[in-house]
């Protein structure tokens, strides 16, 4: 019943019912093995491939958007001795990729030479079921560029372990440091902690609390330490209302605060603090053997966010985002930080309302046989691929040669 909607598809999925991309705390899918482990357990046979390319970069920085994806892929298969395995190429942390971004800057760097992010990144899973389903995930990565004078790399381990209607997960950061000729990071030891509990077989309670500190050196610049700090805490549910049809819905509390020391240039603490408690409602439908649809919309029936020295330390700001790429170092990190964690970008301090938050997404399954063909619905706007905000003007509008974005493919075999 659970492979008729598509449980186990892709980002796009995720997207498209509301959740992040990397994985939910109360939706069934294969995206959430790099939250429990454990997941792998619950997983068939399959080859996952995230259609895309290298994704929105500038200096050595380069994230997954969505209207720049990264590829990424692998398997995930049964062993003889009835564990599983897993192998997945190229899925790199949003987080990650912030705190080295913020740490390559100061208000006199502006010169595009963000610290390099972590790229080809190896994830090794393995799994099995004892007295309790467990499961293990090895993150690892390393770059380096003698030319440029630039390195990277990273290691870090998850643990999951599940059993009855609870569930446990952990990661722990073992390494992480990155280096050009301008700057060098290094992180301390980071950890996240999440828990979730089965209330009734639709709802569930969870939570998840992670922190990371990191230690930065620019020339010119004082020596800054780093950090950021994220808590959830929510519910959600999930209702079969037919065969055919499952109906969402979750609220949950989230608090985010990203800090950065003082530098030379600035006497101020640069910090973005973030409350928000958004609700959201989802549905998934099989509309024939060959197609499933989905739709969520989400608003925050809380929203603030109060920032502190942004100016003083990250520069002014152009109106320019994200989907361009095109900005300034400093810029670029504080709507970095907008699009992912919400900004006011106001940075002269104060707190406000997060402006705009209902979101609506939309997005569907085609069924070739084993392999799955997933994406989200485009709506010609900044998904269109043309890099530039404002050249689209007839966003929200359904176009057939703009049908689907951030695309999946899934092999069940």
């Amino acid at each position: 019943m659970l492979l008729s909607t598509g449980a186990f598809a892709s980002k796009a999925r995720l997207q498209s019912l509301g959740e992040d991309k990397d994985g939910s705390y109360y939706i069934s899918d294969y995206r959430n093995v790099y939250i429990n482990p454990a997941e792998l357990n619950s997983i068939g046979n399959k080859l996952v491939a995230e259609w895309g390319s290298t994704g929105t970069s500038l200096g050595n920085a380069s994230l997954d958007t969505d209207n720049a994806t990264k590829a990424e892929g692998g398997v995930f298969y049964g062993l003889s001795n009835g564990m599983k395995a897993g192998i997945m190429l190229g899925d790199e942390s949003d987080v990650s990729s912030l705190t080295r971004m913020l740490s390559s800057i100061s208000n006199a760097n502006f010169a595009n030479k963000f610290l390099q992010t972590s790229d080809n990144v190896i994830d090794l899973f393995v799994s099995g079921q004892a007295s309790v389903n467990w499961g293990a995930n090895l993150v690892y990565n390393k770059t380096k560029d003698e030319a440029a004078n630039n390195s990277s790399n990273s290691m870090a381990l998850r643990l999951g372990a599940s059993q009855g209607q609870w569930n446990a997960n952990a990661l722990v950061s073992l390494a992480a440091k990155s280096e050009s000729a301008d700057a060098n990071y290094k992180g301390k030891l980071g950890f996240r902690v999440g828990a979730g509990y089965e209330l009734t077989s639709e709802s569930k309670v969870f939570g998840m609390h992670e922190s990371y500190k990191w230690d930065q050196n620019l020339t010119g610049v004082v020596s800054r330490e780093g950090s950021f700090d994220k808590s959830i805490l929510g519910v959600g549910h999930t209702k079969k209302v037919s065969d055919s049809s499952t109906l969402f819905a979750k609220i949950q509390g989230d608090l985010t605060s990203i800090k950065l020391g003082t530098s030379s240039a600035a006497a101020t603490e640069a910090k973005i603090e973030r409350l928000s408690i958004p609700v959201t409602f989802g549905f998934e439908h099989s509309a024939t053997d060959w197609l499933v649809v989905r739709g969520s919309v989400v608003q925050n029936l809380i929203g603030t966010i109060e920032d502190q020295g942004l100016t003083a330390n990250l520069g002014t700001v152009n109106p320019v985002t994200i989907a361009n790429g095109t900005a300034k170092t400093g810029e670029w990190v504080r709507y970095l930080a907008s699009a992912r964690y919400g900004s006011s970008m106001a940075g002269n301090g104060g707190k406000k309302s997060l402006a705009n938050s209902t979101l609506v997404n939309a997005g569907m399954t085609l069924k070739f046989g084993k392999v799955e063909i997933d994406g989200n619905i485009g709506t010609t706007g900044s998904n269109r691929g043309t890099g530039t905000v404002g050249n689209n003007t007839n966003a929200g509008v359904l176009a057939l040669d703009n049908l689907e974005s951030r695309v999946g493919m899934t092999y069940n075999f």
